[in-house]
């Protein structure tokens, strides 16, 4: 069945940006006086924002509440995303060839709204979206397919006609739960899992612009 719907991750997929999520939790911690074990930092860089900012109350005894400590690590890439990321290459080329097709297109994120959409304004690409989808909003994370289906419900297309576009490894697993198609994208980022990535999504490209639209 022809591809009628599309969701999009934003870091990684849409946008070169998942440089400022490596090792999040130590940087802030760090910037606060404290020491980061390597078994510390493991365990945060598979957290989501809200959990780390718990796992920081337990672990460190931060006494900040969790929304503050939220709110403060995205201060540190906040400049990032409202001044300086990029869209990676070909994709603004291929959500127009997209949008002329008449596919529905939507955005699902673990990036927080503000900075999800202040990048996407700035970058031009808003427009081809009609709705973003973020975890904190949903409270839940992407090793399950939950942002996937209220994505999907929101396009109102079938698991059969949509295609997911992401680059993590644990996000490509979760939307394939989904009963959707993934397409991955290369990132540097997800290098070490590459082979893994290829194994578990439907179509593998080192750029968006490589996908031909007539073959999904």
């Amino acid at each position: 069945m022809a591809i009628r719907g599309a969701i999009f991750d934003m870091d990684g997929t849409l946008t070169e940006s998942m440089h400022l999520w490596i090792e999040i939790g130590r940087r802030y911690l760090e910037g606060l006086g404290y020491t980061v074990s390597p078994e510390q930092n493991r365990e945060m860089t598979k957290m989501l924002l809200e959990p780390m900012a718990l796992y920081m109350q337990d672990q460190f005894g931060l006494t900040k509440s969790q929304s503050q400590i939220v709110d403060e690590i995205n201060k540190i890439v906040e400049p990032d995303y409202f001044e300086t990321v990029v869209v990676k290459p070909t994709v603004v080329e291929s959500l127009e060839a997209m949008q002329e097709r008449g596919i529905r297109m939507c955005v699902a994120t673990a990036t927080d709204r503000h900075l999800t959409e202040a990048c996407l304004k700035r970058n031009g690409i808003d427009r081809f979206f009609s709705a973003v989808f973020t975890c904190g909003e949903e409270h839940c994370n992407k090793r399950t397919s939950l942002i996937y289906d209220k994505a999907r419900a929101h396009l109102g297309t079938s698991p059969e006609e949509t295609y997911i576009f992401e680059d993590t490894y644990v996000s490509i697993l979760g939307a394939k739960q989904s009963g959707c198609r993934v397409v991955a994208l290369e990132d540097r980022w997800s290098e070490k899992k590459r082979e893994l990535i290829k194994e578990a999504a439907d179509v593998y490209v080192e750029r968006m612009g490589d996908l031909d639209l007539d073959l999904l």
